[in-house]
C-alpha cells in the first residue's frame, strides 16, 4: 500500500510540474486498478487479498455537470490457506456521471451510480464455476487532477453490489488510474 501511495504522490508532483494550461474537455476513457475487500458473504477471515481492474473506465459530459459513465470490471480474491483457491466477480454497467471541477479545471470530481450484470466465478485448481449474470450495480466516487489537455491520474473508492446464484460477492475498492481525456 505504501508504494501505491508513492506512486500516486510522484504522479501528482509530475502532472503539477509540466502542467500545461488546462482546458475544459468533455470525456475520459481509462484504466484504473486497486485492492478490493469483501464485504457480501465472502468471509473476509479467509480471504489473504483481492484486487479490482476497470478494465474500462469512461465518462462523458453532455452538460456542464451531467453525463454518463461505463465500466467494464473484474475483482479477484484469493484464499489465505489455499492458495489453489479464489473467487470473483466481472461485468458491464453504466449510468449517470455527475461531475464538477475546480476553477482551473485542474481538478474534477466525479459520483457515478451504475447498473448492469456481472457473473461471478469459483476457480479451484484447474475447475472453474462461473454463475449465470446477475443484476449489479454501483457507486464511485471518484477525483481526477488533469496533468495536461489529454492526460490525468485518478483516485477513487468503488462499491460493487453482485449476487449472482444468490451469493452475495460485493465488494469494496480504493481505485488508482490512468485517463486519455476526451475532446
Amino acid at each position: 500500500m505504501k508504494k501505491t501511495l508513492l506512486f500516486v504522490a510522484t504522479m501528482l508532483v509530475a502532472c503539477n510540474l509540466f502542467a500545461q494550461e488546462i482546458e475544459r474537455r468533455n470525456g475520459y476513457i481509462g484504466i484504473c486498478a486497486g485492492p478490493a475487500f469483501p464485504v457480501g458473504d465472502i468471509d473476509n477471515s479467509q480471504i489473504s487479498g483481492g484486487a479490482q481492474l476497470n478494465l474500462v473506465n469512461f465518462g462523458y459530459l453532455f452538460s456542464d455537470h451531467v453525463g454518463i459513465a461505463a465500466t467494464w470490471f473484474g475483482t479477484s480474491f484469493v484464499a489465505k490457506y489455499d492458495s489453489d483457491y479464489s473467487i470473483g466477480t466481472g461485468g458491464m454497467l453504466a449510468g449517470p456521471l455527475f461531475s464538477t471541477a475546480t476553477k482551473d479545471y485542474k481538478g474534477e470530481f466525479d459520483f457515478k451510480p451504475m447498473i448492469g450484470f456481472a457473473r461471478g466465478n469459483e476457480r479451484y485448481m484447474n475447475e472453474t464455476y462461473t454463475t449465470s449474470a446477475a443484476f449489479a450495480c454501483a457507486l464511485s466516487g471518484t477525483a481526477r487532477w488533469n496533468c495536461g489537455r489529454k492526460i490525468s491520474v485518478s483516485a477513487g473508492l468503488d462499491y460493487y453490489f453482485v449476487k449472482p446464484d444468490g451469493l452475495n460477492m460485493s465488494s469494496f475498492a480504493i481505485m488508482f488510474g490512468i485517463n486519455y481525456r476526451l475532446k
